[in-house]
């Protein structure tokens, strides 16, 4: 890309001495993102809150799948009994229960299902499953569950409340579950980064000397369509699909067709300058709210 516009420019000295400019200041603002780990792939996750219950239990997430035979139980009860053996209460009732299809995945999951404990939080950090339900044993053994819940983000926060609830019997789809969305997270996410990466997009058209306010409004319009409709799909690869590498996906392939119905729009309609400048101002536009996206991406991830 910048070999082409260099091309364009080669007999624009100014025009060259700004190529250059742009290139170095969105390279070495760049740098500091380049030296990220090599374990990219995310996990999608689940915190989970217990609230309104004020006496010990065992908590867990059943998943919907079938008991095994009873001696395949009876092993996999016996092997987390001594894998937790620091835990002060492993009920051996969780081994025979199936609630609606739903069983202990900690037990029977083939996927690795076990929480990091903080207090009445669990947070299930390598690929829960979407749908499932909660149970609670008590140390007489009667427990209650909660209704199933299918989580929507990527990343979920669920509370389940049981304040209103009777626990001294056993009883099933009892208490309050629901997730909670990040409506206020998610909207300034949103504003945040299409306000940014306009604001780039006119700033490098002030530098490629555009002063008209017409040009302005032109670029200001025009991205505003461009811009948030590819920052609405890496919204959504970030809420709710995946994170980074769905991100990256949708911001490069977003910026090769934006880059080709600007090009069109602005060397049609940005008459300030030739219409080869105005093709040399998509281009490094595009070049540049690839790079930004691509650092609001890592900001918001991280």
């Amino acid at each position: 890309m910048i070999i082409l516009c260099y091309t364009i420019f080669k007999e624009d000295d100014s025009m060259k001495k700004l190529l250059i400019f742009v290139c170095l200041f969105i390279t070495f603002g760049l740098m500091p993102f380049l030296t990220v780990q090599a374990d990219f792939g995310p996990k999608s996750a689940v915190m989970i809150d217990i609230i309104g219950v004020d006496q010990p239990y065992f908590f867990e997430l059943l998943y919907e799948g079938t008991l095994p035979i009873e001696s395949d139980r009876l092993d996999a009860y016996e092997y987390q009994l001594e894998v937790n053996v620091n835990q002060s209460f492993f009920p051996e009732i969780i081994k025979d229960i199936s609630i609606d299809g739903f069983i202990s995945s900690i037990l029977y999951r083939a996927r690795p299902t076990i929480p990091t404990v903080m207090g009445d939080t669990f947070r299930y950090t390598y690929v829960p499953p979407q749908t499932f339900k909660l149970i609670l044993i008590f140390e007489d053994d009667t427990y209650i569950t909660s209704p199933t819940i299918t989580t929507k983000l990527f990343n979920s926060h669920v509370t389940w409340d049981l304040s209103y609830v009777d626990l001294s019997y056993t009883q099933t789809d009892v208490g309050i579950i629901e997730e909670i969305i990040p409506f206020h997270q998610m909207s300034s996410d949103l504003l945040i980064r299409i306000l940014v990466t306009i604001g780039v997009e006119l700033m490098i058209l002030f530098l490629f000397k555009y002063r008209l306010k017409k040009s302005y409004f032109l670029v200001f319009g025009v991205n505003a369509v461009t811009q948030t409709a590819l920052t609405v799909f890496m919204f959504l690869m970030h809420y709710f699909f995946m994170p980074f590498f769905g991100e990256i996906f949708a911001l490069t392939v977003g910026e090769f067709f934006i880059f080709f119905i600007e090009a069109v729009i602005f060397m049609k309609f940005l008459k300030e300058k030739k219409s080869k400048r105005a093709f040399g101002y998509t281009l490094i536009a595009n070049f540049a709210s690839l790079i930004v996206g691509f650092i609001l991406m890592v900001v918001f991830w991280s």
